[in-house]
């Protein structure tokens, strides 16, 4: 709890795996959950997310329009970098 409640006010890059009971859920590049309400299709998207709630277990969020929303940042593809199989 007290780690995630470090995070409130904070804005996080959030990749958006799906929607649950109305919610997108997703996920931060340290792995932490994510929720937000959005009428917009954002499966799959990296979106700045402003936070503003938290719990021992998953966080909630509004969603934080910039130019590049969708666009990965270079912070969190340099931390997915690790998990990425090159091998062919």
């Amino acid at each position: 709890t007290e780690i995630n409640a470090q995070l409130l006010g904070k804005n996080l890059d959030v990749l958006f795996e799906d929607k649950v009971k109305g919610r997108w859920r997703g996920r931060t590049p340290t792995n932490k959950l994510v929720f937000v309400e959005s009428d917009e299709d954002i499966r799959g998207l990296i979106r700045p997310v402003t936070i503003t709630w938290t719990g021992p277990w998953s966080m909630q969020g509004r969603l934080s329009h910039s130019l590049f929303d969708g666009v990965p940042s270079l912070r969190f593809l340099q931390s997915q970098k690790k998990s990425i199989n090159t091998d062919i």
